[in-house]
């Protein structure tokens, strides 16, 4: 299937680094999205991102877009994106994370729920392929 114009139906339709020029700012829209449908497609986004150096500067630069990626690690259905962009975020930057309050002992407690999670889950072949994921 095609889109119009030519694309393909994989393509996005827009460079979000056209539309979203600082993404602490992104972040803190996210924390005021009313519908958590709304809130969890816009942080895949984010999340999806997460491999650009733009994004991870300006979430490292501001203490409270930290603060909220952190708090969302603990979050059932938000928390694999939380650790999606930590892991890219420590992958570029480390002292970030390592001078932030609470940051190992968050990081390790997120890793615990998604390993009960896992082994709690075994027996779910659909839901073990979106673990993987991680």
């Amino acid at each position: 299937r095609t889109r119009d114009r030519g694309r393909p139906s994989s393509a996005p339709l827009c460079d979000v680094a056209k539309v979203v020029k600082n993404y602490a700012s992104f972040v803190h829209s996210i924390t005021n999205l009313p519908d958590p449908k709304m809130q969890l497609w816009h942080y895949r986004l984010l999340a999806d991102e997460s491999q650009k150096s733009k994004v991870l500067d300006d979430i490292a630069a501001d203490a409270t877009a930290l603060g909220f990626v952190f708090a969302k690690m603990l979050d059932p259905i938000l928390g694999r994106y939380s650790l999606t962009i930590l892991h890219n975020l420590s992958c570029r930057n480390c002292s970030v994370l390592l001078g932030s309050d609470k940051c190992l002992v968050t990081v390790c407690d997120a890793y615990r729920r998604v390993h009960v999670l896992c082994s709690s889950l075994r027996k779910d072949e659909k839901q073990q392929r979106r673990l993987r994921r991680l």
